[in-house]
């Protein structure tokens, strides 16, 4: 019972990338008009492999009839959504008196059956040997069908997407939807949608998560399915309260308007599962909820939304989730200063995790930052060396950056109530490294899944085009047989089909374009983005050195850009970024580039130029920083940034470190007082 864990019911294969259907330009009505009344002299059009046709009886124009699933994971379904516990006893008695026959396909299901529920309780461990079972069948099978393969693959990407929870798990969930081409309106492309927006969502990606959750509602729509969409509204809700999607207040953290959109939002998620069974479903909703609006300052909503999940995994006897229950209260407790009810929480908890086994370090990791940051405010000192200790001894395999950050700054918390204070700023300076790389993890995969989606509609419509190509060629034959009313009727569909592939054509040098420019440009402040600023960077710098002249690049970070951001709002934390963004560049040469390199930092080349121009330079910048306005703070804003710059000289040292020379001389610009050139 986490958001942790992607909580539908399980799949099989994967969905087409959303919003491709659309491809036509409103100019090609007629053209479409002409190919629909010549359907029945056009061939069928081919379905893809393990989609799911949409039933005869089914309106056009009135509500969904529901997809089906394989028949025993649909006779499961409604269960593992209310129980997951009683289902997987029930799929393991049945594995065990299962009667040996020439078919593996029976015994194929009941092993996916169980792994889908181990994944769903975080039983890692098991969860791996039902998919190695799985798998044996398969192999065992003379023919497999389409649907066991797919259901396998799909599986197993599921299992490592959870477990490892990478940019290269992404990259394969992301090209095997691509490659196994997926009915996106099926139960199959909902499954996709779900795993993929629960993977951005945990690696900070929250744009294309958010993307995903829209796609996984437009789905759940499609298949008639309601807790595809009460899972899309929940996901919705996550998104919207970590990043401010509905906007925040200028006093800092969520305003009532968000806060309210998105405690709409998981209550509209909660009445999508239905008044029927669905009680792990609904109960995995209430936690969402209580976490999310812990983080937005709700906390007597967050408080009753954690009792409410508390209460439901109590009943099912749910350890995963009532572990992630009693934690997220402590965290709420320790928000609220109740830091004796937050370690009473978590006492009660541990034993549960450690009882659990695999799949429960992100949660341990959770649990002792929450314990280090109550003791440390309890001043208990005889008990933070052995919860440091405890801490310390965890694995950091397959954690997200985001969480080991919130545990270095705990431990560094920590240390310093002992006194530790140089090992306080070691664990400091690490929480800030972690910190980069969690931003640099969440870029990477939004480039990742969008280059990945450009690639597979690009094959899309090279292969639209070749089709369009061919059944152009066989009405031209057919026109030459045909009698004059068939030869006028071949050649308007000719035009047609030649329209639709210059349509085409168009789109795709349309999508090309666009995706060059998300892969170089930062969205937020319309500068080269780091890849972009770093392949400037290294071609300038090799031609300096082919051609002996100077060359300097220079760090600028925002001063104090976290307490903006604390009592201002990060929207206006974002107009800081942007004002800064529109400062700069009318003060630089042609040559020179500034780009973000990432949260509040940005790197300046400076082609042509030496160490001692840097003063005067960066007095211009400080002139025009502070002239420009920043909207919701006054003027003058009277914000500052300090710089760091390094020359290349003789030495033979490379790109990378004079960048690091450069963030050195940051450091001492900012340890000596901000606000200045290091």
């Amino acid at each position: 019972m986490t958001n942790a864990r992607p909580v539908s019911p399980p799949s099989a294969a994967v969905g087409c990338p959303p919003g491709r259907g659309r491809w036509l330009p409103r100019a090609w009505g007629a053209a479409a008009l002409v190919l629909s009344l010549l359907a029945p002299v056009l061939a069928g059009a081919q379905v893809a492999p393990g989609s799911v046709a949409r039933p005869a009886s089914a309106a056009a124009d009135g509500p969904a009839t529901p997809r089906p699933w394989p028949p025993l994971l649909q006779e499961l379904l409604e269960a593992s959504l209310d129980d997951p516990e009683t289902s997987l006893a029930d799929v393991r008695r049945r594995l065990k008196v299962l009667k040996p026959t020439g078919d593996p396909e029976p015994a194929f299901w009941l092993a996916i059956a169980a792994a889908r529920l181990e994944i769903l309780l975080e039983a890692d461990a098991e969860a791996t040997a039902s998919l190695k079972l799985a798998r044996r069948h398969v192999e065992a099978s003379p023919r497999p069908s389409a649907a066991m393969s797919q259901w396998l693959e799909y599986m197993e990407l599921r299992h490592r997407v959870i477990t490892e929870g990478s940019t290269e798990a992404l990259g394969a969930l992301v090209s095997a939807r691509g490659r196994l081409r997926i009915d996106p309106a099926s139960v199959l492309g909902c499954e996709w949608d779900e795993t993929e927006s629960w993977l951005l969502r945990e690696m900070g990606s929250l744009d294309e998560a958010w993307r995903a959750s829209e796609a996984l509602e437009r789905c759940g729509v499609a298949t008639g399915w309601p807790h595809f969409r009460a899972q899309a509204l929940s996901d919705r809700a996550n998104v919207a309260g970590l990043a401010g999607t509905l906007g925040l207040a200028a006093s800092g953290g969520a305003g009532p308007v968000a806060a309210e959109r998105v405690a709409q939002l998981f209550e509209e998620a909660y009445a999508a599962v239905g008044p029927g069974q669905g009680r792990f479903l609904r109960s995995l909703v209430a936690y969402s909820a209580g976490t999310t609006l812990t983080q937005m300052d709700r906390p007597v909503e967050a408080a009753r939304q954690l009792a409410r999940a508390l209460a439901a995994s109590r009943a099912l006897s749910d350890r995963a989730g009532i572990a992630a229950a009693l934690t997220a209260q402590a965290t709420l407790d320790v928000r609220q200063g109740r830091h004796p009810e937050a370690l009473q929480a978590l006492a009660e908890a541990e034993p549960v995790l450690r009882q659990m086994g695999t799949g429960t370090t992100s949660r341990l990791m959770a649990l002792y930052t929450t314990r280090l940051l109550s003791l440390a405010a309890l001043e208990r000192r005889a008990e933070l060396p052995v919860a440091i200790a405890g801490a310390l001894a965890l694995r950091e395999q397959g954690v997200q950056p985001a969480v080991r950050e919130k545990l270095a700054r705990a431990v560094a918390a920590a240390q310093a109530v002992l006194g530790r204070h140089a090992t306080a700023y070691e664990w400091m300076q690490r929480a800030h490294g972690l910190a980069e790389q969690s931003r640099s993890i969440a870029s990477g995969a939004q480039v990742l899944r969008l280059q990945t989606l450009y690639d597979s509609s690009r094959r899309e419509a090279e292969l639209a085009a070749l089709r369009h190509a061919e059944e152009t060629t066989r009405l031209s034959l057919q026109a030459q047989q045909a009698t004059a009313r068939t030869l006028w009727a071949a050649l308007v569909a000719a035009v047609a089909l030649v329209a639709g592939a210059g349509a085409v054509g168009w789109r795709q040098w349309e999508r090309r374009r666009e995706m060059a420019e998300l892969a170089l440009r930062d969205t937020l402040t319309g500068l080269a983005n780091r890849r972009a600023i770093e392949a400037y960077a290294r071609a300038q710098f090799d031609q300096a050195q082919r051609l002996k002249l100077p060359f300097t690049v220079a760090l600028i970070d925002l001063d104090h850009f976290k307490d903006i951001n604390d009592r201002h709002g990060h929207a206006t934390g974002d107009a800081v970024l942007r004002a800064f963004a529109q400062a700069v560049p009318g003060l630089l040469r042609a040559p020179d580039r500034l780009g973000r390199w990432g949260g509040e930092e940005f790197l300046l080349v400076l082609p042509g130029t030496t160490q001692h121009e840097l003063p005067g330079l960066f007095q211009r910048l400080r002139g025009a920083f502070a002239a420009t306005p920043v909207p919701g703070l006054p003027v003058p804003h009277g914000r500052s940034f300090s710089m760091g710059g390094a020359e290349s000289g003789a030495d033979g040292a490379g790109l990378d470190a004079l960048v690091e020379a450069a963030d050195r001389r940051l450091y001492q610009a900012k340890a000596a007082g901000r606000d200045r050139l290091g």
